[in-house]
């Protein structure tokens, strides 16, 4: 191994700072899912009211519409907003996108949980705030790692938003930095430089995976049936 070409990689071509900006963002990106996916989730698979389909399928469509598509008018939408080129906007767009698979991940593994497990609660004379983060979220446990690493991931991998949203290089992302690693290796041909960029790149992800991989098989295969 020539530890050289990852120190060069991670100084000389800023690729440290641009993890760190892709970890900030990641990182903010799933707790604010988190904070707005979870209770709309347990909502919409909870309980009963009026236009309950309308809603879940108004946040699920958002899968049908592809990124690319999205682009420009994402764009204009953070230039009246005054968010282009800031690290608040991109992490807002990412929280947007994030929002449908995680309703749609989450809806049926809420559905799956025993409701008798409430009506116990509601004896012991808890209220349904007690309910809900004392018996509920604890038994979803699995299902809330799965999603959020999984949408640590999709953060982590973005390009094309990020590369549109973010114009100051001090802003980059990860997949940004190693895009503008490879334009560079392309003229210099320090090709092992670039790999080792991809290697420090993987690695965060791959531990990330090996590491949760048990509650990411459990937490897709428990909200996978209901019952």
């Amino acid at each position: 191994v020539q530890w050289v070409n990852y120190l060069q990689t991670w100084n000389v071509f800023h690729l440290g700072a641009y993890m760190r900006n892709s970890l900030v963002i990641g990182v903010a990106s799933v707790f604010l899912t988190r904070m707005i996916g979870v209770p709309a989730s347990y909502v919409i698979a909870r309980y009963h009211f009026r236009l309950k389909q309308f809603v879940y399928f108004l946040f699920v469509g958002g899968l049908a519409v592809p990124r690319a598509l999205l682009v420009i008018p994402i764009f204009l939408l953070m230039r009246d907003l005054s968010l282009i080129n800031k690290t608040s906007g991109i992490i807002l767009i990412y929280v947007v996108m994030a929002l449908p698979f995680t309703i749609l991940f989450l809806v049926p593994f809420f559905s799956s949980l025993p409701s008798e497990l409430e009506d116990a609660a509601a004896v012991d004379g808890a209220n349904e705030f007690q309910t809900v983060t004392r018996v509920m979220l604890p038994l979803a446990t699995p299902g809330l790692i799965t999603i959020a690493i999984l949408n640590f991931i999709d953060t982590w991998n973005e390009f094309l938003l990020a590369y549109v949203l973010l114009l100051d290089r001090e802003k980059h992302t990860v997949s940004i930095g190693l895009y503008n690693l490879y334009a560079s290796m392309r003229w210099s041909q320090n090709w092992v430089g670039m790999f080792a960029g991809v290697v420090m790149i993987v690695m965060p992800i791959l531990l990330v995976y090996v590491v949760f991989s048990r509650r990411i098989v459990s937490g897709i295969t428990m909200g996978a049936v209901k019952g």
